[in-house]
Parts: structure tokens; C-alpha cells; sequence
């Protein structure tokens, strides 16, 4: 059998010039809670770059449910620089029926579990309207994040 070469590429990965954003639906988009994650390079054991948390964001997408009253507008009428361009985003939620609150955090929870058994986060706090859910086991003794949307997704450490 022949040795097999390896041929070096010609490029050198330079991380500056790396979208570190999600690739959603042909639509740059950072995590929701702003999460990111540290790529280590193995080699030099040294960050090269950081990229946005998928996990927390599909998580949080997930907790949703459909009500007429929701307020949703096209992403460019928010921010005009949006990358979201005419997708719609959630501008306002009026109180919700218990019932709808428990669907859209049993839709949340589902994808928690999903993304647990994926092994990328080790649980979910999720809440929406005072109401809570917890997916995964969460050490009480272990202090959580101070804030809020750190909370949504606890990422595996």
C-alpha cells in the first residue's frame, strides 16, 4: 500500500474573519441570552475564538406558543440594521392563560431534554409569566448565575 501524504492547506485560519453568530435559516443571529462558548485550540490549549451558544438560544425559542395577542413585528421595523430582515420577532405579550403558559413551557421543556440528551447543556430554568420549569438536575448547592438569562440555559460545563 502506498504512504498516504498529507497535504497542508494553503490558508491559514485566521478567526477574525469567522462569523461567530448562529447560520439559522440563512440568517446571521447571535444566542438569545448573548451566551457564547470558547474555542480552545488544541495544539497551544489557547482561545482562538468565541462563538454563540446554540443551546440557550434553542431553549429559549422553543418556549412559544401562538395567541393572537402576541405583538409580533418584522425585525427590520425594530432595529433597521437587523440581520433578521423581515422575519418576525415578539414585541409584546400580554398575560396569557394558565393553559397557553403551560404549553409554551412544556414546548420549552421538551427541547431542554433534547438538548440534554444531546449532551450540550446539563439542564434548563425556564420561565415565562411567574411560572417556572426545571428539565435536568440542578445542584442547589451550587450557587446559580445572578442573572436572568443566565438562568435559562445552563450550559455543560
Amino acid at each position: 500500500m502506498p504512504p498516504t501524504s498529507v497535504r497542508k492547506p494553503d490558508m491559514q485560519f485566521d478567526p477574525a474573519e469567522t462569523r461567530k453568530d448562529l447560520h439559522i435559516g440563512g440568517v446571521w443571529l447571535p444566542a438569545a441570552d448573548g451566551s457564547r462558548i470558547d474555542v480552545i485550540d488544541p495544539a497551544t490549549e489557547r482561545t482562538i475564538a468565541s462563538v454563540a451558544d446554540a443551546a440557550a438560544t434553542i431553549v429559549a425559542n422553543a418556549v412559544d406558543v401562538d395567541d393572537p395577542r402576541i405583538v409580533r413585528a418584522p425585525a427590520t421595523t425594530v432595529r433597521d440594521d437587523s440581520d433578521l430582515g423581515d422575519r418576525l420577532v415578539t414585541r409584546a405579550v400580554p398575560p396569557l392563560p394558565a393553559e397557553l403558559v403551560s404549553v409554551a413551557l412544556a414546548l420549552g421543556a421538551a427541547e431542554a431534554k433534547r438538548q440534554i440528551a444531546a449532551g450540550r447543556i446539563v439542564a434548563a430554568v425556564l420561565s415565562l409569566q411567574g411560572r417556572w420549569s426545571v428539565v435536568g438536575e440542578v445542584d442547589v448547592a451550587t450557587p446559580l448565575p445572578c442573572s436572568l438569562p443566565a438562568l435559562h440555559a445552563l450550559a455543560a460545563c
